[in-house]
């Protein structure tokens, strides 16, 4: 829903309840996160019900995103490869990236109380599209210009889905029965996807691509959130 206190247009960096930042995109009409807090939204979602409840998948866990956006779910997979020791490959589709002032202007590891963070940060969205980087040591990234309706990920491949598009309302289409088949198929057997989005209309698109789904207790502001098994 729009908000008449943010712009209309464009996209705007706002701080959320926890003190973490977001931004605001005028034209679609919604917050990149929750502003109930950007950080714990996806500190729960992605990492705790996502990665750290994966079966030990060995030295290394590869994660394929839906939505790079600000760079915060990256940036929380590679401080969880920091704590963990493990490597982190990390495959995220952007059709729209962030500019550098916009980079700048969200200073996400100091307002999430990391600025030891910034050059792995900016490294993250410096570095070049379309082909796979070191950003630092123990975490390669590939950031793709892609459209996930005509994109399909590499088969088997990926331990996680982190799985942050803009909601069912703005994007109908990124959130069907034949978006989730290619999830299932990209995932490993016994890998995992995540999301904030817990509509029953999204539940079914993905039992019917072949997942078992289940309903978690969501992160402040959210009452359930959805995590789904290959």
């Amino acid at each position: 829903m729009k908000d008449p206190n943010l712009p209309q247009t464009g996209r705007q960096v706002i701080e959320t309840l926890d003190g973490s930042p977001s931004l605001w995109w005028g034209e679609i009409g919604e917050h990149y996160h929750s502003t109930q807090g950007a950080f714990q939204e996806s500190q729960h979602i992605y990492i705790q019900l996502g990665m750290q409840a994966l079966p030990d998948p060995g030295q290394g866990v590869s994660i394929f995103e839906m939505g790079f956006g600000t760079g915060l779910n990256a940036m929380l997979a590679y401080m969880e490869g920091l704590k963990t020791g493990k490597t982190i490959d990390f495959t995220t589709l952007e059709l729209f990236p962030l500019d550098e002032q916009e980079v700048q202007k969200l200073d996400l590891p100091g307002r999430i109380g990391r600025p030891d963070l910034g050059e792995v940060f900016l490294n993250m969205h410096r570095g070049p599209w379309e082909e796979r980087f070191q950003v630092a040591p123990g975490f390669h990234l590939t950031k793709l210009k892609a459209d996930l309706r005509e994109f399909s990920p590499a088969k088997e491949a990926y331990h996680c889905v982190f799985f942050d598009a803009f909601s069912p309302g703005s994007q109908p289409d990124l959130w069907s029965e034949a978006i989730f088949e290619k999830m299932y198929a990209a995932l490993l057997p016994g890998g995992n996807l995540t999301t904030y989005c817990a509509k029953g209309v999204v539940k079914r698109a993905m039992i019917s691509a072949g997942f078992r789904v289940e309903g978690l207790p969501g992160p402040p502001g959210k009452r359930e959130v959805r995590r789904a098994w290959k």
